[in-house]
């Protein structure tokens, strides 16, 4: 995946402008396109009516998105003075994810309303906490997953507050901070799970932002 030269440093394994080429050819202007498209979620409406294991497994995801309808959105805290990642971050990631993919597959704006409910919620908080990386990227990966997925459903008012939380409070902090050891480090899961979720994050908004979201897929592949 990546070459060195002879001073033994890494060089990067995929340049931005290559990544920028490689979007505008198969991603630019489409939504959703982050782990699934419409015809995905098209799959998923024709299996669920005869598989019998996506049928178990879509009643599951159905029935958790409908108790989240009643289900306060997202409040902004510091639990212990330090972590969100637990109380905020991993929740606020199954409540987008679930919901929206419940409402591409129903048809039903409740889920749609209340996903993005969420957003809005997250949106207006006044940090995602970017020095924990761990939180940060989970939110960002929940809210780049919530803004694709919704993308069609939001108004552009919507969209334009979603897209700048994403860049304020994720993409800009790490393109501008990219030399923090969760970059490079091969020590547990911090590699993978930062760099995977924050790729997510540079995704959902290149159409806006593409040299910063280049810049950051770039170094990530590296």
């Amino acid at each position: 995946v990546q070459a060195a030269t002879t001073t033994g440093k890494a060089v990067p394994a995929a340049s931005t402008e290559e990544i920028i080429e490689l979007f505008q050819e198969r991603s630019q202007g489409q939504h959703p396109r982050l782990l699934a498209t419409n015809e995905d979620f098209s799959r998923i409406r024709r299996l669920i009516e005869t598989d019998p294991f996506m049928m178990q497994w879509y009643d599951r995801l159905y029935s958790y998105a409908e108790s989240q309808l009643t289900t306060a959105v997202s409040v902004y805290e510091v639990p212990s003075g330090k972590r969100q990642l637990d109380v905020i971050a991993r929740v606020a990631t199954d409540r987008l994810a679930n919901l929206s993919l419940v409402y591409h597959v129903s048809g039903d704006r409740r889920f749609a309303d209340r996903a993005v409910a969420e957003l809005m919620a997250i949106s207006a908080f006044p940090d995602w906490r970017a020095k924990e990386y761990l939180d940060m990227t989970q939110l960002a990966y929940g809210m780049a997953i919530g803004y694709d997925w919704m993308y069609n459903y939001m108004t552009e008012t919507q969209r334009a507050t979603v897209r700048d939380a994403l860049y304020n409070y994720a993409v800009y902090p790490t393109v501008t901070t990219h030399k923090n050891d969760w970059y490079k480090t091969s020590v547990g899961n911090l590699n993978t799970w930062c760099n995977g979720m924050m790729v997510m994050a540079a995704l959902a908004i290149m159409d806006d932002y593409p040299e910063d979201a280049a810049v950051l897929i770039s170094d990530s592949i590296t």
